[in-house]
């Protein structure tokens, strides 16, 4: 077992110039909307997490349903070649207030390939909330990406999605878990997911002998934050923190005492103070 990265969100993780390289993130698009901060006040003492605020005032724009929003952050110093056999662990927080708009959808992390903007490609692996569910994309491909890779419509080609949670449940800790091996021709996916109801226990998703790279990618990347359709409206926040590399489950799950849900009477009064 091999812990190779681990990001919390810390002042020192976290960072103020738009592509500059510092601590153990990239800004990869924003122009703010990241805060570090302690995670005490929902239930995670001595833990730090990021707040993740998307609107027009702090966004990069994209032109996919004109236009979308993107606030993400990019890992810093790890890129996935072919072949590489990985785990991936994090936790997020959606407040009451998070929605989606109907037919809309909200990446809140992607393994991007680091040709994506000459090739204008989607990510081979992408954690998309559609609705109240969370759905996980797969979309290598085993030709060139130039050949390309449609994301819809769903399940054709060597497009897949599969659903981690059906119904996400608000004002609580979700730890995910997804276990990746890069192949264009031969990958597999797997992926756990843990509430304060549930824990890990077996793969909610098994998926094996699927493309989940690029014959040409170079290379694949982490992204996290808030990518999303043009028809969102709102002012989206929401929270993640405990951002783990390894070469084991132990790795990467999460460690800390699993707390209760959060009481609703509490955490109104708590999102109401930071005006969520």
């Amino acid at each position: 077992m091999v812990l190779i990265w681990d990001a919390s969100f810390t002042d020192s993780d976290v960072f103020t110039v738009r592509f500059a390289p510092y601590g153990k993130w990239n800004y990869a698009c924003f122009r703010g909307g990241v805060t570090s901060m302690g995670s005490d006040s929902l239930g995670r003492a001595g833990n730090h997490m990021a707040e993740i605020v998307t609107n027009e005032a702090n966004s990069c724009f994209g032109t996919e349903g004109g236009p979308t929003m993107r606030v993400e952050l990019e890992q810093f110093g790890i890129n996935e070649t072919e072949g590489t056999d990985r785990y991936y662990g994090f936790s997020f927080y959606l407040p009451s207030a998070f929605v989606v708009d109907s037919g809309e959808w909200k990446n809140i992390a992607q393994w991007a390939v680091n040709k994506r903007i000459d090739y204008g490609v989607n990510p081979p692996l992408a954690l998309t909330i559609e609705g109240n569910s969370l759905n996980l994309y797969i979309c290598g491909c085993s030709t060139t990406m130039s050949g390309g890779c449609s994301y819809y419509p769903d399940n054709t080609g060597d497009r897949r999605k599969y659903t981690l949670v059906s119904s996400l449940q608000r004002n609580t800790w979700y730890d995910v878990v997804v276990h990746v091996k890069w192949s264009r021709i031969n990958g597999f996916v797997y992926a756990w997911y843990q509430t304060p109801s549930k824990d890990y226990g077996n793969p909610t998703i098994s998926e094996s002998g699927k493309p989940t790279y690029y014959a040409d990618s170079g290379t694949n990347f982490y992204g996290l934050g808030n990518y999303r359709g043009g028809g969102n409206t709102s002012t989206d926040i929401y929270y993640v923190m405990s951002y783990k590399i390894g070469t084991a489950f132990d790795d990467v799950k999460y460690s800390g005492v699993v707390p209760p849900e959060c009481p609703v009477l509490i955490c109104q009064i708590i999102h109401q103070e930071k005006n969520i």
